[in-house]
């Protein structure tokens, strides 16, 4: 029996378009590859991108700390850059709540940070609606 993917031999493919042979390389169920912006396994495993998404935030807040940006240029950074940069992987990935907080808290703290709003501020006024 096969243990480690190092024992798979790639698999040979003619093509009859092109009279080619092609290598399909054969991968573990758990190993990721990155499919339309999201790393997806086979076996369903969010562990590969989860991982990649917390790193995606961690520069990205380490980089807000380290920037000139005003509160208000801030605030639109997050929005417009970050943000959609998080969700798009996210809405094909089933993933828990505890993770989505684990992979936007160091964003949100770097954030909430610039904004001179103090860390441990009640949720439910940051995202409550915004005319109260």
């Amino acid at each position: 029996m096969l243990q480690n993917k190092n024992d798979f031999e790639p698999l040979k493919v003619f093509s009859l378009l092109t009279g080619m042979y092609h290598f399909i390389k054969l991968a573990n169920p758990d190993e990721a590859f990155r499919m339309l912006g999201a790393f997806v396994a086979p076996n369903g495993s969010t562990t590969t991108q989860v991982k990649i998404l917390k790193e995606m935030t961690h520069k990205w807040a380490d980089k807000l700390q380290r920037s000139y940006l005003t509160p208000h240029e801030s605030l639109i950074a997050f929005k417009q850059v970050l943000f959609p940069a998080v969700v798009y992987p996210v809405a094909v990935m089933p993933l828990t709540e505890q993770e989505c907080n684990d992979i936007m808290k160091p964003a949100i703290q770097a954030l909430l940070k610039k904004l001179n709003i103090p860390r441990n501020t009640n949720r439910d006024l940051l995202y409550g609606p915004a005319r109260y």
